[in-house]
Order: structure tokens, then C-alpha cells, then sequence
């Protein structure tokens, strides 16, 4: 699938608001995701995509996970509130985290990297964690 998804609300789902996998690659712009009951967005099994301009908040999983040779460009959103990490990148994830405010939220960092993960992250804003803002760990 490569459609797109812009101005939706998208909240109180039981699984990840949004789920990306099996080598989809959409494009999700200005939607907010929210008060999830788990992820806000999950992208894995060699999913990608490119997302931008969207609020991902309050959350009760991550509010980005991606993992298992998931790979995702996520540009210019705001991530925060969320009961996990803001980003959490793990088992051969990659892709671009760039210019996002990402800040507040309750995982073990803001943005962690782990696990044979090859992400590119630049011109963030990361702020308000109780542990680490960016924590690379393992073989990342």
C-alpha cells in the first residue's frame, strides 16, 4: 500500500493507532494521533513510510515504534505524552528523525536506539524526559 492519510484524528484504539508493515510505505500528514490504548504509530516487518506535520500524543505504548527492519522518514511532528519513548527504534530499524519536537513523555528516553538499528537523527528538539533525551544502546 502507498496511499496517504492527512487531517484525521485517529484515537482510544485498543492496538497502535496507526500500523505500518510488509514493506507498505503511506504518507501520514497533519493527523493527530492520540489516547491511544497502545502505540501511537508502529512501523515493522520492513514497513515504511513518511510521516510529517502530525501530533502524536498520549499514548499508552510508544509514541513511535519501530522495529524489525522497519525503516521511516519522520519529519516535523510533535511527539509527546506518551507512557513509553517518544521514538523507539529496535532489531534492525532504520530510517531519517529529523526536525521534531519530541519531549514529555514517560519511556526510557525520548529517542532510543538499540539493537542493530542504523537510524540518521538530526535537527530535533528533545526535552523533558526523567532519564535520558537520547539513549544509543547495544549494537545501534
Amino acid at each position: 500500500a502507498k496511499g496517504m492519510a492527512e487531517g484525521n484524528h485517529i484515537n482510544d484504539n485498543a492496538a497502535a493507532g496507526v500500523t505500518v508493515s510488509t514493506s507498505a510505505n503511506p504518507t501520514l500528514r497533519k493527523n493527530k494521533i492520540f489516547e491511544g490504548r497502545s502505540h501511537g504509530v508502529m512501523v515493522y516487518n520492513y514497513g515504511l513510510g513518511f510521516f510529517e506535520k502530525n501530533s502524536i500524543v498520549s499514548n499508552k505504548g510508544e509514541g513511535v515504534l519501530v522495529e524489525t527492519g522497519g525503516a521511516m522518514h519522520l519529519r516535523d511532528n510533535t511527539i509527546t505524552g506518551n507512557k513509553g519513548s517518544g521514538v523507539l527504534l529496535r532489531h534492525n530499524a532504520a530510517g531519517q528523525v529529523e526536525d521534531n519536537e519530541i519531549h514529555d513523555n514517560s519511556g526510557e528516553a525520548e529517542v532510543s536506539v538499540d539493537t542493530e538499528s542504523t537510524p540518521v537523527i538530526g535537527g530535533n528538539s528533545i526535552w523533558g524526559n526523567k532519564s535520558f533525551g537520547l539513549l544509543m544502546q547495544g549494537s545501534s
